[in-house]
């Protein structure tokens, strides 16, 4: 796997918690400690495995209608991005951005 890549999407996974609270003001405390304590692209497989919470992609794309806030709008449309996960996981990005 590519580290370099890998740690270029953790970045992007921090600026995702930054920008959301400083836009909407979403304080994202449970994705934030995730990323801080696993790694964004960590935090990122276990939000898509499908067993946890999905709460702040409900809450950032249909409360605040911000998708480009999400991680799943980072996966799937930054094709850079999209070679660290399997078909199944960019699948499930775009179930729950509603891509047809």
């Amino acid at each position: 796997m590519d580290k370099l890549l890998i740690n270029k999407f953790n970045e992007r996974m921090k600026d995702i918690y930054f920008t959301a609270k400083k836009v909407v003001k979403y304080n994202a405390t449970i994705f934030w400690q995730m990323v801080c304590e696993q790694g964004g692209y960590e935090t990122a497989k276990r939000l898509l495995d499908g067993n946890d919470n999905t709460q702040g992609f409900a809450t950032l794309a249909h409360l605040y209608g911000k998708p480009e806030l999400t991680m799943e709008w980072l996966i799937y449309y930054n094709q850079e991005f999209r070679v660290l996960f399997s078909k199944e996981e960019i699948e499930i990005c775009k179930i729950r951005l509603g891509v047809e």
